[in-house]
């Protein structure tokens, strides 16, 4: 993937996979995010974050994760899957 304007701007709105590193499950469980891609005219450069919807369990209340990701090495922490799904690996935890 090439991180020229085009192909940033082509990610928008696109359906992720995101996966988090620390899951020790198999498969590890994922949730389904959708990537964002807003332009900074100021700065001259893309803003790219991951926004998860976690729906209200009987614990927890709704809410929603945002991911920033680096534009830099956007190439490769996102991959595409088998099944022509963007994946996206992440350090930190989900929820």
């Amino acid at each position: 993937m090439n991180n020229s304007v085009t192909d940033l701007r082509r990610l928008h709105g696109q359906p992720v996979l995101v996966i988090s590193a620390r899951d020790q499950g198999n498969p590890p469980a994922g949730r389904r995010g959708t990537i964002e891609v807003i332009e900074a005219p100021a700065v001259g450069e893309f803003l790219v974050r991951v926004i998860v919807e976690f729906p209200d369990m009987s614990t927890v209340p709704a809410h929603t994760q945002t991911i920033p990701v680096d534009a830099s090495s956007l190439e490769q922490r996102l991959t595409m899957a088998t099944s022509g799904t963007y994946e996206l690996v992440i350090d930190g935890e989900l929820g």
